[in-house]
C-alpha cells in the first residue's frame, strides 16, 4: 500500500521490480501511475485519502488474504495502519523514505 509516490518509487529502489502478481493499492493517481512506472501491473486506486484507501483494501481483500505492507515515509499522514489492524489486519508499516 502506498500513500505517496516516494513511497512507490522507495520501494522500487530497495526491492526492484514487484513480486508477480502483487496488487499495489495507492492512494491517488500519481501513487498509483508511480506503481505503474514501476512495474505493477495490478494497480488499485483510492482517489482519495488514508480512510479511502483503508476503505478500498477492506472491499477488496480480507485478513485471511494475509499480511499488508504500507511503505511511506517517516512522518505518515493519517494511521493507515491502525485503521486496518482495527479490522482485522496484519499491516506491517515500513518506512521508505524521509520527507
Amino acid at each position: 500500500m502506498f500513500t505517496r509516490a516516494n513511497g512507490v518509487r522507495a520501494f522500487a529502489e530497495q526491492i526492484g521490480a514487484p513480486p508477480d502478481g502483487m496488487t499495489a493499492f495507492a492512494v491517488g493517481k500519481a501513487s498509483a501511475q508511480a506503481a505503474r512506472d514501476a512495474g505493477w501491473m495490478r494497480v488499485e486506486t483510492a482517489d482519495g485519502d488514508v480512510d479511502a484507501l483503508a476503505a478500498l483494501v477492506t472491499a477488496r481483500l480480507s485478513p485471511e488474504d494475509g499480511s499488508l505492507i504500507h511503505v511511506s515515509g517517516k512522518a505518515a499522514a493519517g494511521d493507515l495502519a491502525g485503521s486496518l489492524k482495527a479490522q482485522g489486519f496484519t499491516v506491517n508499516r515500513v518506512v521508505g523514505y524521509e520527507a
